[in-house]
Protein backbone atom coordinates (compact mmCIF):
# COMPACT_ATOMS: atom_id res chain seq x y z
CA UNK A 1 0.00 0.00 0.00
CA UNK A 2 1.13 3.30 -0.99
CA UNK A 3 1.43 6.46 1.19
CA UNK A 4 -1.36 8.35 -0.16
CA UNK A 5 -3.64 5.14 0.03
CA UNK A 6 -2.48 4.78 3.92
CA UNK A 7 -3.03 8.17 4.54
CA UNK A 8 -6.40 7.76 3.29
CA UNK A 9 -7.32 4.91 5.01
CA UNK A 10 -6.56 5.96 8.40
CA UNK A 11 -8.73 9.24 7.40
CA UNK A 12 -11.61 7.11 6.68
CA UNK A 13 -11.05 5.03 9.84
CA UNK A 14 -11.20 8.17 11.68
CA UNK A 15 -13.96 9.46 10.08
CA UNK A 16 -16.20 6.16 10.85
CA UNK A 17 -14.57 5.97 14.64
CA UNK A 18 -15.52 9.72 14.97
CA UNK A 19 -18.77 9.92 14.14
CA UNK A 20 -19.86 6.21 15.47
CA UNK A 21 -18.53 8.36 18.98
CA UNK A 22 -20.59 10.76 18.83
CA UNK A 23 -23.40 8.98 17.69
CA UNK A 24 -23.20 6.54 20.30
CA UNK A 25 -22.25 9.15 23.15
CA UNK A 26 -24.23 11.64 22.18
CA UNK A 27 -27.57 10.55 21.45
CA UNK A 28 -30.52 9.90 22.85
CA UNK A 29 -30.70 6.30 24.79
CA UNK A 30 -34.15 6.13 22.99
CA UNK A 31 -32.83 5.33 19.62
CA UNK A 32 -33.47 1.44 18.59
CA UNK A 33 -29.92 0.91 18.20
CA UNK A 34 -29.45 0.90 21.72
CA UNK A 35 -32.38 -1.54 22.15
CA UNK A 36 -29.77 -3.56 19.83
CA UNK A 37 -27.04 -3.14 21.68
CA UNK A 38 -28.76 -4.24 24.87
CA UNK A 39 -29.95 -7.51 22.90
CA UNK A 40 -26.45 -8.42 22.20
CA UNK A 41 -24.94 -7.57 25.46
CA UNK A 42 -23.26 -4.80 24.63
CA UNK A 43 -25.68 -2.05 27.34
CA UNK A 44 -22.66 -2.35 29.87
CA UNK A 45 -19.91 -1.21 27.70
CA UNK A 46 -21.82 1.31 25.75
CA UNK A 47 -23.07 2.52 29.44
CA UNK A 48 -19.83 2.94 30.19
CA UNK A 49 -18.33 4.93 27.32
CA UNK A 50 -20.95 7.46 27.03
CA UNK A 51 -19.87 7.86 31.13
CA UNK A 52 -16.46 8.38 29.51
CA UNK A 53 -17.04 10.15 26.89
CA UNK A 54 -20.27 12.01 27.22
CA UNK A 55 -17.93 15.73 28.42
CA UNK A 56 -16.08 15.19 24.88
CA UNK A 57 -19.15 14.94 22.65
CA UNK A 58 -22.04 16.03 24.92
CA UNK A 59 -20.69 20.04 24.24
CA UNK A 60 -20.75 19.88 20.12
CA UNK A 61 -23.61 21.87 18.54
CA UNK A 62 -26.63 19.88 18.61
CA UNK A 63 -26.70 20.32 14.73
CA UNK A 64 -23.60 18.41 14.82
CA UNK A 65 -24.61 15.48 16.99
CA UNK A 66 -27.77 15.33 15.22
CA UNK A 67 -26.16 15.59 11.63
CA UNK A 68 -22.96 14.53 11.69
CA UNK A 69 -22.16 11.23 12.55
CA UNK A 70 -24.26 10.79 9.35
CA UNK A 71 -21.94 12.42 7.11
CA UNK A 72 -18.38 11.55 9.00
CA UNK A 73 -19.84 8.15 7.93
CA UNK A 74 -20.79 8.85 3.94
CA UNK A 75 -17.72 11.19 4.10
CA UNK A 76 -15.70 7.78 5.52
CA UNK A 77 -17.29 5.83 2.63
CA UNK A 78 -16.09 7.72 -0.35
CA UNK A 79 -12.44 7.83 1.28
CA UNK A 80 -12.67 4.06 1.13
CA UNK A 81 -14.09 3.84 -2.33
CA UNK A 82 -10.80 6.35 -3.56
CA UNK A 83 -8.59 3.96 -1.70
CA UNK A 84 -10.07 0.83 -3.35
CA UNK A 85 -10.03 2.49 -6.67
CA UNK A 86 -6.90 4.39 -6.45
CA UNK A 87 -5.20 5.44 -9.59
CA UNK A 88 -8.11 3.14 -11.28
CA UNK A 89 -9.59 5.03 -14.33
CA UNK A 90 -12.70 3.01 -14.16
CA UNK A 91 -16.44 4.26 -14.75
CA UNK A 92 -16.99 2.16 -11.77
CA UNK A 93 -14.97 4.11 -10.13
CA UNK A 94 -17.96 7.18 -10.05
CA UNK A 95 -20.72 4.76 -9.80
CA UNK A 96 -19.47 3.21 -6.67
CA UNK A 97 -18.48 6.86 -5.34
CA UNK A 98 -22.16 7.77 -6.07
CA UNK A 99 -24.25 5.25 -4.81
CA UNK A 100 -23.96 5.82 -1.17
CA UNK A 101 -24.59 9.58 -1.32
CA UNK A 102 -27.26 9.19 -3.77
CA UNK A 103 -29.15 6.52 -1.53
CA UNK A 104 -28.81 8.78 1.47
CA UNK A 105 -30.39 12.16 0.15
CA UNK A 106 -32.73 9.70 -1.38
CA UNK A 107 -33.88 8.07 1.53
CA UNK A 108 -33.86 11.62 3.18
CA UNK A 109 -35.94 12.79 1.01
CA UNK A 110 -38.47 9.91 0.53
CA UNK A 111 -38.62 10.59 4.92
CA UNK A 112 -40.84 13.41 4.10
CA UNK A 113 -43.19 10.98 3.00
CA UNK A 114 -45.74 9.25 5.59
CA UNK A 115 -44.52 5.80 4.60
CA UNK A 116 -40.80 5.90 4.98
CA UNK A 117 -39.93 6.32 8.79
CA UNK A 118 -37.98 8.42 10.16
CA UNK A 119 -37.85 12.61 9.93
CA UNK A 120 -37.00 14.62 6.94
CA UNK A 121 -34.32 16.83 7.52
CA UNK A 122 -32.95 19.25 4.98
CA UNK A 123 -29.68 20.07 7.76
CA UNK A 124 -28.77 16.02 6.78
CA UNK A 125 -29.04 16.70 3.11
CA UNK A 126 -26.97 19.46 3.81
CA UNK A 127 -24.31 17.84 5.49
CA UNK A 128 -24.12 14.83 2.75
CA UNK A 129 -23.21 17.08 0.22
CA UNK A 130 -20.83 18.74 2.75
CA UNK A 131 -19.50 15.44 2.54
CA UNK A 132 -19.49 14.66 -0.60
CA UNK A 133 -17.56 17.93 -1.58
CA UNK A 134 -14.95 17.14 0.88
CA UNK A 135 -14.52 13.79 -0.64
CA UNK A 136 -14.61 15.43 -4.30
CA UNK A 137 -11.60 18.21 -3.16
CA UNK A 138 -9.22 15.09 -2.25
CA UNK A 139 -9.70 14.08 -6.10
CA UNK A 140 -7.03 16.49 -7.52
CA UNK A 141 -4.66 15.92 -4.78
CA UNK A 142 -4.61 12.33 -5.61
CA UNK A 143 -4.62 13.51 -9.67
CA UNK A 144 -1.43 15.32 -8.63
CA UNK A 145 -0.07 11.75 -6.87
CA UNK A 146 -0.42 9.81 -9.60
CA UNK A 147 1.14 12.39 -11.65
CA UNK A 148 4.24 12.46 -9.15
CA UNK A 149 4.66 8.91 -8.47
CA UNK A 150 4.80 8.04 -12.38
CA UNK A 151 7.56 10.44 -12.97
Amino acid sequence: MNKAKFTYSIVAIGCLVAGSLVYITARPYSLLMFQWFELVGWSKWIFLLRTHLSNLFGGLPRVFILSGPFALWVLSYLIFIKVIWYGESSHLKHVWFWVIPILAIGTELLQNSPRVPGRFDIVDINAIVIAVIIARIIIPIERYTLKKERR
